[in-house]
């Protein structure tokens, strides 16, 4: 069970932040999903699933792209309560899950991965993860603030991919990437490359009287078998992202 619940007073202008994020596959047919669900994007609070699968054999490439940007905001709050829970869920799961899960305001939140598996023969394979995340003259004013992000007794027995994103905060930008190579054949070369770009920049926090705050993990994972990425800001003007680059083959 996933479980939102906030309670907020104040006021909020001047909102100016997107979220893009984008995947490609070259020298290969793509086999899921189709192509023109491979980019997504929205503003203020985008929420991106990417996935892409490919048979190539020969030079091919895989490219993950995460850019988030919070330019210029301005917000207050005060006696606010914020919750984000995700309690009893995603249990005995196969596959790739992404879940984002925002309670607080102007938050980017991104989980992004590309699959790409190489069919056989002497291949060269091109895998790129790139992050920018940007946090330029943004204001906040808060006090008696009470927020909190929680995994309780979830994930336990599966296996895959798992990125999770939860934010009782505001204007912070997460994000989570897996660029994954598979191949096969001892004529399998993999060149990676992961990169990452973050500016936080003439950022104001007015704090009055502060509240409690708490980013939990109990009860979790337990029997999990494969890549799991997991972001929690229960704080404001949070850059946090997660990158995998991963390559492997079999003969």
């Amino acid at each position: 069970m996933v479980e939102m619940a906030i309670i907020l007073q104040g006021l909020v202008w001047s909102l100016m932040g997107w979220s893009i994020a984008t995947a490609q596959v070259q020298d290969g047919p793509v086999t899921a999903p189709p192509p023109d669900s491979l980019v997504s994007q929205g503003e203020t609070t985008g929420l991106d699933a990417v996935h892409a699968v490919v048979d190539a054999v020969g030079v091919s490439s895989a490219q993950a792209l995460v850019s988030q940007i919070q330019i210029g905001n301005r917000m207050e709050e005060g006696l606010a309560a914020s919750l984000a829970v995700v309690r009893e869920s995603f249990q005995n799961n196969r596959g790739i899950i992404g879940a984002n899960q925002n309670t607080g305001n102007l938050n980017n939140q991104a989980n992004v991965q590309v699959i790409a598996h190489v069919a056989g023969g002497p291949t060269i394979r091109l895998g790129e993860a790139t992050v920018e995340q940007r946090l330029v003259d943004n204001t906040i004013v808060t006090s008696g603030v009470a927020r909190e992000d929680r995994i309780e007794n979830s994930f336990g027995g599966t296996v895959g991919i798992v990125g999770i994103n939860q934010s009782a905060g505001n204007l912070n930008n997460q994000a989570n990437v897996v660029v994954l190579t598979l191949g096969k054949g001892s004529g399998f070369v993999a060149l990676e490359d992961s990169s990452l770009g973050k500016v936080n920049s003439g950022n104001k926090l007015i704090q009055g009287s502060p509240g409690p705050k708490a980013d939990v993990i109990t009860g979790s994972f337990a029997g999990f078998r494969g890549l799991a990425q997991v972001s929690q800001s229960a704080g404001d003007l949070n850059q946090i992202s997660n990158t995998m680059n991963v390559s492997f083959f079999s003969k």
